[in-house]
């Protein structure tokens, strides 16, 4: 079961939870007990945003007729932040 990040926007309390994918997101605070918790995106989820976006960036840059990113540059750096925030663009909107 994968581990999920909560916190609290109320009181600020931070805590892990093993949830199965299928579960429902939490709601409640096991501190202050109030609705509103908030999920935050997890080590795993930030290699993954990483990697995919990394790949999305260099496709990107090639579809714009950029060079292939070989290598660990800033130019590869760019890319790959460029995917990522490409990829956040496109996840927030599907939500």
């Amino acid at each position: 079961m994968p581990t999920y990040e909560y916190v609290c926007p109320k009181c600020h309390h931070a805590f892990e939870a093993f949830q199965s994918m299928s579960d429902a997101p939490l709601t409640q605070c096991p501190k202050c007990k109030k609705r509103g918790l908030k999920r935050l995106i997890g080590a795993a989820c930030g290699s993954v945003l990483g990697i995919v976006g990394a790949i999305l960036g260099g496709w990107v840059m090639s579809f714009f007729g950029e060079g292939g990113v070989t290598g660990f540059n800033l130019y590869s750096f760019i890319v790959a932040v460029l995917g990522a925030i490409i990829l956040i663009g496109l996840v927030k909107a599907i939500r």
